[in-house]
């Protein structure tokens, strides 16, 4: 069946870009740093890796990056165990997210009531598919509500060719997931079988693997964070498709007011240089 082959397939590649996050958190350790951030993998691919070394030129600050999602880096600052959290949504979406994890992995770590958020810029989250598929050109808001609730299953359905349609979804905690959910979905649940009245859904770890995959499976479609597909090394093997618009902050959280040298990094990506164009 196609269904089982794309998922052996797409099991594989989750297993390689897992292990890739792993190796990069065991070598970061390993380094001398000043601030510890976890949250938002679009935080840390649109404003940090890009400019880890002029933050450091400019403001002396050595970053560790430990970032798997929104909902999970709030829940690790809250334990203690980080400096500060990025964040792709508002603080209340993100304490949401906070919790939809913590209620997903069982985790008893209570949230601070004195959280601050510092929001650095605005971006768009977009609709991927792969770049293929030429026949769909436009989504409506409840044409990409059909698709991620999996009540259309087929690309025909909304204009395309007679092909299922594969839907990779950020994991549970991600902003990413939340805000799509929350704008287009209007709350709708996200499907819990991988393969869903003929179509398939796959969890993704990181918007870097959703555009992966879509990259690799030509009748797939996602949401991503539009300065992630930007530098993107797969971005030429997807399109957008125009869609409603969908836009989120992208910032950090504290514990009570940030400290210093969490101050200086925040200054330095507000400043007009570092801006999101």
């Amino acid at each position: 069946m196609q269904s089982v082959s794309i998922l052996r397939t797409l099991m594989a590649s989750v297993m390689i870009i897992s292990f890739s996050f792993i190796t990069m958190d065991v070598q970061a350790a390993g380094q001398q740093t000043d601030l510890l951030v976890v949250g938002s993998t679009t935080v840390a691919k649109s404003l940090l890796e890009p400019n880890r070394d002029r933050i450091r030129t400019a403001t002396g600050i050595e970053l560790e990056l430990q970032c798997k999602g929104t909902g999970a880096g709030l829940l690790r600052l809250a334990s203690g165990n980080a400096d500060v959290s990025g964040a792709s949504e508002t603080l209340a979406d993100s304490i949401a997210s906070a919790e939809a994890r913590a209620k997903s992995e069982r985790d008893p770590t209570p949230l601070p009531k004195n959280l601050v958020y510092s929001e650095i810029v605005h971006e768009r989250i977009v609709i991927i598919v792969n770049s293929k598929n030429s026949a769909i050109k436009k989504l409506s808001k409840q044409d990409l509500a059909n698709i991620f609730t999996q009540r259309v299953v087929n690309w025909e359905n909304v204009g395309g060719n007679d092909q299922d349609i594969t839907v990779f979804i950020s994991p549970v905690g991600a902003a990413t997931r939340a805000l799509f959910q929350k704008v287009i979905m209007d709350g709708a649940e996200y499907p819990n079988d991988k393969v869903h009245n003929g179509g398939i859904v796959m969890p993704v770890s990181t918007t870097a693997q959703a555009i992966e995959n879509v990259a690799m499976v030509p009748d797939s479609i996602a949401a991503v964070s539009e300065s992630v597909l930007k530098i993107s090394p797969r971005k030429a093997n997807v399109r957008i498709v125009e869609t409603p618009t969908i836009d989120h902050p992208l910032g950090f959280i504290t514990v009570g007011k940030p400290s210093a040298k969490v101050q200086k990094l925040i200054d330095y990506l507000r400043s007009t240089e570092r801006k999101i164009k």
